[in-house]
């Protein structure tokens, strides 16, 4: 195991902790946001040593796929990982033989950005799609919509699922401060260059980008329970044994 590797592993062990249903709330609080923090300084620190030896991140491209209930949310959930972890998300719609006009689209996600950034990714979502499923299985109050309910209760995970990530990558940027990297680079000019490096390779891959038209109906009540939720939730650890739910799909 390397170092990157033995980093990673103590976050998803932190994150364990934090999923025990016999911890209490305020300590599963506690553990969350020492994995918050972890997360987004070893976002930094792979940020920065690739700034000296750029072969040790590059940018690559991966996909991910989203399975009815709650198709296009999952999305959304995706979205508001990727976005605050320096990763750039693009939704695709496929109608075809298998999807009739007259049913919902199919979606996906084409994930840009560069190797440490898309590993953040993934162990963030798989864990928070798994925890938000057990958000979705609890009783709807009562007078609540379901649909209207659990959709908002998807809005308001989102919401503040990247609220938090923002705020945690922001604390650790502010942390590192003016530290020069490799190339006597501080944090903030590392940062904002692999943002254009991104940039371009999105650029790249897809010219005639668009924005997705999304309108739906969701519940208020739903909203300020999926926030509440992700307020304790876990931001790291995988769960899905033995398979990745995000495959490679090349890299620039």
């Amino acid at each position: 195991m390397n170092h990157d590797d033995a980093k990673l592993d103590r976050i998803r062990k932190i994150l364990a902790k934090a999923e025990d249903p016999a911890v209490t709330p305020a300590e599963a609080d506690a553990y969350n946001e020492k994995a918050d923090a972890l997360i987004a300084a070893y976002g930094i620190d792979r940020a920065m040593l690739a700034a000296g030896d750029p072969g040790t991140d590059i940018i690559e491209h991966r996909h991910i796929t989203f399975t009815a209930p709650y198709m296009r949310d999952r999305a959304d959930l995706a979205w508001a990982v990727a976005d605050p972890l320096r990763v750039c998300g693009i939704l695709r719609t496929r109608r075809g033989r298998s999807y009739p006009r007259r049913t919902a689209p199919a979606y996906s996600m084409d994930l840009i950005g560069f190797t440490s950034d898309l590993d953040r990714v993934q162990a963030v979502y798989e864990s928070l799609l798994i925890q938000l499923g057990h958000g979705l299985a609890q009783r709807v109050p009562y007078g609540e919509h379901p649909s209207a309910y659990r959709r908002g209760y998807i809005r308001g995970f989102c919401w503040t699922v990247e609220s938090r990530l923002r705020a945690a990558e922001r604390n650790a940027a502010e942390t590192a401060g003016s530290t020069p990297a490799g190339g006597g680079q501080s944090v903030a000019l590392v940062l904002a260059d692999r943002a254009a490096q991104v940039q371009a390779a999105v650029k790249a891959a897809h010219p005639d980008i668009g924005t997705a038209d999304y309108r739906d109906t969701s519940s208020y009540a739903g909203e300020a329970a999926g926030s509440d939720a992700a307020l304790g939730a876990d931001l790291g650890q995988p769960r899905i044994s033995g398979s990745r739910s995000l495959t490679t799909g090349g890299a620039s």
